[in-house]
């Protein structure tokens, strides 16, 4: 029969125990048990969410650009700011970037200047009233010349037919006129 243990023997098992399952698990990338996140902070994927930003994607299409759906891409935002800031830096510079090839384009197209004004300046088009009163002004000061008889007949060669004097079209299935 074996021995009995001693208590010196049993207390050097059990702490040998103890301190074995005190032991924390394994540990995964992120330092917990678990599946590992999709996304992680790397210099690679903030410049991939910057790039989306300056071109305005929308949060489904980043996340479609990093291979992950669109609830994992806002998980990954709240979990790590520098991302989202990332992503909004992103988006400003984009603003920033067009607003600048928009006022390089003005330079050469005008439509793009006057767009613009429109756009920043407040400026607008006159409508159809104000433009006759503008015209109404100017001519005060310089009346159009009258039409002469001779000018009537250049402008309009051929005096338009009245209602009456208009030909009527001959229907098909009508018989002649007996």
């Amino acid at each position: 029969m074996a021995a009995k243990p001693t208590k010196a023997e049993i207390e050097a098992a059990v702490s040998g125990y103890v301190e074995e399952a005190s032991k924390p698990p394994p540990k995964n990338k992120r330092g917990k048990g678990g599946r590992p996140y999709a996304l992680e902070v790397r210099a690679e994927t903030l410049r991939m969410l910057r790039g989306a930003g300056m071109i305005q994607c929308t949060m489904d299409q980043a996340a479609a650009m990093l291979e992950v759906s669109e609830k994992t891409l806002k998980a990954f935002f709240v979990r790590e700011p520098a991302a989202k800031e990332a992503f909004d830096r992103g988006k400003k510079q984009g603003v920033a970037s067009l607003r600048q090839s928009q006022f390089n384009l003005a330079k050469r197209f005008p439509q793009m200047a006057q767009w613009l004004g429109k756009q920043y300046l407040d400026q607008r088009d006159p409508d159809r009233q104000n433009w006759q009163e503008i015209l109404a002004r100017r001519n005060a000061d310089n009346p159009p010349a009258p039409l002469s008889p001779m000018r009537v007949v250049a402008v309009f060669p051929k005096p338009m037919a009245s209602d009456d004097e208009l030909p009527t079209p001959a229907l098909a299935d009508s018989k002649p006129a007996e």
